[in-house]
């Protein structure tokens, strides 16, 4: 079984959480890194698609894998057989690992709709967590542990109130909300975009812009309101630097 490497994330690693073979001590501290690096859980997901297509196919995984490397252009095929298998989730390897789940999905011809599910199978972090004070009376601590629990009508609730109630209401507070009611289980779109409007009315430059922006294009798009959800989906493709820039120029191409 794998160990957890606490600077990089071993694809071995990923592939063992996934399959459910690590115990109770590394799942949770995988998990909690996965909470905070976007990176590494788009590997997972990339994995879990993987699987879903596939089957729970380790050794089509791998060999999936080794043939993508080969299809490099020489000196970069090169560089990464000269890795060990161990050390293959290094920053370059899972940037290509990454592009080849994605080519994979593009390359079934998935529908806008499939896309739009898988972009929204897995809710995004509360972003509360790295702002808890310990204090259990701490409204936003409530708030992240209703989110993470998957309480989302709580959340609303709660949410809402702290907005109406406060004059201390913060992007991170209509982010929170905009995600609740993109996840409750009979979604409110109008509502979601709302939130996640009023979260970029603040144009504050807040690290959940990029988030923000993403989240925003699935509710518009959830909606029914294409135009608006393309002209996000066109500036987040357009961005280099942006963290889901290959997952909306696939959904573009279908849209």
């Amino acid at each position: 079984m794998a160990k957890l490497d606490t600077t990089n994330i071993p694809l071995d690693l990923l592939i063992d959480y996934v399959e459910g073979l690590l115990d109770s001590e590394a799942t949770a501290r995988l998990e909690q890194r996965l909470a905070e690096d976007e990176y590494h859980r788009n590997i997972v997901e990339g994995i879990q698609h993987f699987y879903t297509q596939k089957g729970q196919d380790r050794a089509a995984l791998e060999a999936y894998l080794d043939d993508f490397q080969h299809r490099l252009s020489p000196k970069a095929a090169t560089q990464v057989r000269r890795l060990p298998r161990s050390f293959i989730a290094i920053a370059a390897t899972l940037a290509l690992i990454v592009t080849a789940f994605f080519l994979v999905r593009n390359s079934q011809g998935a529908s806008s709709d499939a896309l739009l599910a898988q972009a929204l199978s897995t809710p995004y972090p509360s972003v509360y967590d790295q702002n808890k004070s310990g204090d259990p009376q701490d409204i936003r601590a409530s708030i992240g542990a209703l989110y993470q629990a998957g309480d989302y009508e709580a959340v609303i609730e709660t949410a809402q109130a702290l907005i109406d109630q406060s004059n201390t209401a913060n992007p991170l507070d209509y982010f929170m909300l905009g995600l609740a009611n993109l996840y409750q289980d009979v979604p409110n779109y109008a509502a979601a975009i709302t939130a996640l409007n009023q979260t970029k009315a603040f144009n504050t430059g807040s690290n959940i812009t990029q988030q923000t922006d993403w989240y925003l294009a699935l509710s518009y798009l959830s909606a029914g309101e294409v135009e608006n959800a393309r002209r996000l989906l066109e500036g987040i493709s357009a961005d280099g630097g942006h963290y889901k820039q290959a997952e909306a120029s696939l959904l573009l191409k279908t849209t």
